[in-house]
């Protein structure tokens, strides 16, 4: 569904029309509805665990192991070489020693626990870190070759205008159900001509009815890591 078509369901439902082609003496301004729409997209991803994924290469050179996050990247779930074989996400965390199910296991945890691990070499790098604060990877060991590596992340989502679609990972069955998030807002905005705080309460209502209650931050980002493996004991 086009976001224009969607707006336009919206002033059906206000009977909330445009006026000569101009919303100058509508209730609802079209920027406001498409800001608002931008707003529900992005509460519905968070509260529907409805993660935006992309993929992508990287060309690695021989030699050089720090590379730039391409733009809009925030978490990379799996990264392969040019052999598949999955290069592993780590943290910089101290593995040589874990307390594990009562006991300490030296062996427990990433296959990079040693100390020297960094100073491996390999053709291909076989571990990366993604540093989101510097927008960075940094790759383990340093490669000794040019390779290409095939990265499947989480990306954000831009803003839509009025001509775009409604992104796919949204399932086109709910889309309808974004309007009453817009609603939400639109009747909640107080000292405005339309605002109804009972209409705005049963709008937000029906909205979460859909996509859920919102989440903490710290499950949303807990969740955006292991995505897979929500709260288990995790080697990296």
């Amino acid at each position: 569904m086009l976001v224009n078509q969607l707006i336009d369901i919206v002033r059906i439902k206000t009977a909330d029309p445009l006026f000569g082609g101009t919303d100058d003496d509508s209730l609802f301004k079209t920027d406001e509805l498409l800001y608002y729409l931008n707003n529900a997209i992005r509460e519905a991803i968070s509260r529907g665990n409805l993660l935006f994924t992309s993929d992508y290469k990287i060309s690695l050179k021989s030699g050089v192991n720090e590379y730039s996050l391409p733009e809009g990247t925030y978490n990379i779930l799996q990264m392969l070489d040019e052999e598949q074989h999955e290069v592993i996400k780590i943290h910089e965390v101290d593995f040589r020693q874990r307390y594990y199910h009562g006991h300490y296991d030296d062996n427990f945890g990433s296959v990079l626990y040693r100390d020297d691990w960094r100073n491996d070499t390999n053709d291909l790098p076989y571990a990366f870190m993604q540093e989101s604060k510097n927008d960075r990877l940094v790759f383990y060991p340093v490669p000794s070759t040019d390779s290409v590596v095939t990265v499947r992340a989480n990306y954000l989502v831009e803003d839509i205008s009025l001509l775009d679609d409604i992104p796919e990972e949204i399932s086109e069955i709910y889309h309808r159900d974004l309007i009453y998030w817009v609603l939400y807002e639109a009747y909640g905005k107080q000292d405005a001509d339309a605002w109804d705080n009972q209409a705005s309460e049963k709008n937000l209502v029906l909205f979460e009815n859909t996509f859920g209650q919102k989440q903490s931050a710290i499950n949303f980002k807990e969740m955006q890591q292991y995505p897979d493996d929500p709260g288990s004991l995790r080697d990296y």
